[in-house]
């Protein structure tokens, strides 16, 4: 073993057992914090979705995210989505930041037989309770593949369905563990784009 690498697994060794409990956040273990977690509040029970505002032209009405959106937390979560502001104890609001069509094959013809469709949002979750950001301008992305030539065929509009689709549990994800590797496909585990 390498002296640089012993002295890392002994550091590590006393972290965790030494420093349990983080001092000043006596419910937030030092295990919790390295698998995720405790993103959202222990007492928060209500959380409201400002509408998401885009920077850029889509293939699908955004509306359409905020429902999925919704459903997804409605149904993954402890927390209930609220339509009044003032019944909430978090706030998520989003604005799409890019959305991208890119070809990846073409045929012989020279058309284009495989598309990546990439969404990029910025995500900032507000406590009210403690008038405090929980965090700001955090980076989800989600990409869908598809073909509008070859089958099975998609429509522009489907692959924009599928890819609200990928995205939503990742949003979801962004609440409660802070990330989404458990989201990732195979081709974005594999190299970054």
């Amino acid at each position: 073993m390498k002296t640089g690498t012993g002295i890392i697994l002994v550091l590590l060794s006393c972290i965790l057992c030494c420093s349990r409990i983080i001092p000043g956040e006596t419910d937030k273990t030092l295990g919790s914090l390295l698998r995720g977690g405790d993103i959202v509040p222990a007492d928060a029970a209500k959380i409201f979705l400002h509408n998401f505002t885009s920077t850029e032209t889509l293939r699908f009405d955004i509306s359409e995210l905020m429902i999925r959106l919704k459903k997804q937390l409605n149904r993954d979560s402890r927390l209930t989505v609220t339509e009044k502001i003032d019944e909430a104890e978090i706030i998520l609001s989003g604005e799409i930041t890019g959305f991208t069509i890119q070809p990846l094959l073409f045929n012989q013809q020279g058309k284009a037989e495989l598309k990546r469709m990439r969404i990029t949002l910025s995500l900032s979750l507000y406590n009210t309770i403690r008038d405090e950001m929980i965090f700001h301008r955090r980076v989800v992305e989600a990409l869908h593949e598809y073909s509008d030539i070859t089958p099975p065929i998609e429509t522009e509009l489907r692959a924009g369905l599928n890819l609200i689709d990928k995205i939503t549990p990742r949003i979801a994800a962004q609440l409660f563990t802070g990330w989404y590797t458990e989201e990732l496909t195979p081709h974005e585990r594999g190299k970054k784009q």
